[in-house]
């Protein structure tokens, strides 16, 4: 990141802070009431739907188990990715990664577990429940939804991972300032993380490509392409000379077959 992108950030994030001890209480209530409505006539139905219906899924509640099913998907997509010829697929990954996810929250997502795991109290238990999710959603949407062309794909993502945080926050405040705990300011300093993550994608793909072409030792995309083009072509020279097996020679040929698909996004 450049000189101004960095201010930039760091003056965002500096007011944001200085205005959430403006945040008066009235607009709270207000957002409250009417994500209620909004929850009661759309999403609790929604919910039930997609995560089993025996709990009373309190807004609380809701978007916890979305954090939950985060954290379950993101373990289970990054897993699959180690299968060839799942990962080849990229809608049978995805495919298998959400129904897999779905039918796990409605077998271990029972309220007690997710109020446990997704719901503390303590500082540090909700800087891990905040920490885990963001770093495991970080990984699977720069790497699932990798290249230009899935730009926003990522940045929907993240502004929707922005809401579930804002979300756990409105629906906890009130629990948690009858503590006196500022715990729970965490969910929206997570919250606008995710936000400003969406906003600075095209910065954040430029580092990570860099720093994939700086591996390989080469200064653009098209070099790159070239160069396992090159590796891909000295596979049967490497056979016929018995240094390596055919086995792995099938293994380098799809590992760097899949690196020119990513190059060439």
């Amino acid at each position: 990141m450049n000189k101004k992108v960095t201010g930039l950030s760091l003056t965002t994030f500096t007011l944001f802070l200085f205005l959430m001890n403006f945040i008066s209480a009235d607009l709270i209530t207000d957002a409250t009431e009417y994500s209620s409505e909004i929850f009661n006539r759309v999403l609790k139905p929604l919910a039930g739907f997609l995560f089993g219906g025996k709990d009373n899924i309190s807004g609380e509640l809701l978007f916890a188990k979305i954090l939950f099913f985060i954290i379950i998907i993101s373990i289970i997509w990054k897993s699959l990715e180690q299968i060839d010829f799942i990962s080849e697929h990229e809608g049978v990954h995805w495919l298998i990664a959400i129904s897999t996810s779905l039918l796990a929250i409605r077998w271990l997502g029972s309220k007690a577990i997710i109020q446990t795991i997704i719901l503390p109290y303590s500082v540090m238990g909700i800087v891990l429940s905040a920490g885990i999710p963001f770093i495991l959603w970080f990984i699977i949407i720069n790497k699932g939804f990798s290249g230009p062309k899935n730009k926003t794909i990522r940045r929907i993502a993240w502004i929707f991972f922005s809401v579930v945080f804002i979300g756990l926050w409105i629906s906890r405040r009130p629990e948690l300032l009858a503590q006196n705990s500022k715990a729970g300011f965490i969910y929206p300093i997570t919250a606008l993380l995710a936000f400003l993550i969406a906003w600075f994608d095209g910065t954040i793909q430029k580092f990570f490509l860099k720093m994939e072409l700086e591996k390989v030792g080469v200064q653009t995309k098209r070099n790159a392409i070239d160069f396992y083009k090159q590796k891909l072509a000295k596979l049967p020279e490497l056979i016929q000379e018995d240094v390596i097996s055919q086995k792995e020679a099938k293994k380098r040929e799809k590992e760097y077959k899949k690196r020119i698909a990513r190059f060439s996004k």
